[in-house]
């Protein structure tokens, strides 16, 4: 196999919408430059392909009278489901609007944090069945970009497989440091991995040959070659 072709299921596509209230005032209003987030985020792959995200945020205030109410993020995908979130004082029931493309997951804090440099740390968790995908002996797994926005100051990424998956035959990019992958890696494409030695194919040739004249002749045709990359085997010929 002398090339491997990714599928690439999508960016997560990040878009966040904060919601500030002015202490003294309490009127909602946004503004995306009053804070920055740092985001840690772990992918653990199962057996059956079935993927266990979590994301934990740290959100940090940029000015000394504004706290955030609400977290909004939306996934390019609609395979998500087992949606759960909390912050430091409890769980939060997130509301979910979601169809066949995009999951939109808006989390109410329990918290309300307030003063300049404070944060609010919580954790957003869900499962998809959209990062790993078998074909054949071949397990695929991508886990998707993100958009690069002002507000993110750091965004780091782990993922773990099952030992039956072996050793990764296809890595791209390379990990940063202790199998991680940083900000710089996620705005560039995100994360391709392939897992398998070898990929098996069963073809069924058909060939029509036709003799123009009224004696015996011989044909010639074509089989696929051995090469430095794939082997052949011939189960039948008929006639």
């Amino acid at each position: 196999m002398n090339r491997l072709i990714m599928r690439l299921y999508g960016y997560l596509i990040r878009s966040i919408a904060i919601f500030f209230a002015i202490v003294a005032i309490s009127t909602p209003i946004y503004a995306q430059s009053e804070y920055t987030t740092n985001h840690q985020v772990h992918y653990e792959i199962h057996e059956s392909g079935k993927t266990a995200v979590t994301q934990k945020i740290n959100l940090t205030n940029q000015l000394s009278k504004l706290f955030a109410t609400d977290y909004t993020i939306q996934i390019a995908s609609g395979d998500i489901d087992e949606i759960t979130a909390f912050d430091k004082i409890g769980s939060i029931k997130p509301k979910i609007r979601q169809n066949d493309e995009t999951t939109e997951i808006t989390l109410s804090f329990n918290d309300h944090v307030v003063g300049l440099g404070k944060s609010m740390p919580f954790t957003l968790k869900y499962e998809t069945g959209d990062i790993a995908i078998k074909n054949g002996h071949i397990w695929e797994v991508f886990i998707p970009g993100i958009k690069k926005t002002p507000d993110i100051n750091s965004y780091s990424v782990t993922f773990k497989v099952p030992k039956s998956f072996g050793n990764p035959t296809y890595i791209s990019p390379k990990p940063k440091s202790n199998n991680s992958w940083g900000l710089e890696n996620m705005v560039k494409g995100g994360i391709n991995v392939v897992y398998g030695q070898a990929q098996y194919f069963r073809l069924d040739l058909t060939y029509y040959l036709e003799n123009t004249s009224f004696v015996e002749s011989l044909k010639e045709i074509s089989l696929p070659p051995e090469t430095a990359f794939q082997n052949i085997s011939i189960v039948n010929i008929n006639p």
